[in-house]
């Protein structure tokens, strides 16, 4: 950005956020009123940005 000068003028630019870490996932289907244990869980590496 540029305030200076003769004309003023402005920078956009495209840009795709990447923010990675961890996140607790359901390995598979759950049936209602099932209680979930540590078997039904697994962690993985997610992106946070999506």
């Amino acid at each position: 950005r540029c305030l200076a000068g003769a004309s003023r003028w402005n920078v956009f630019l495209p840009l795709t956020v990447k923010a990675f870490g961890p996140a607790w996932v359901i390995k598979g289907q759950v049936a209602p009123g099932e209680v979930l244990t540590a078997a039904h869980a697994m962690a993985v590496e997610v992106d946070w940005a999506e």
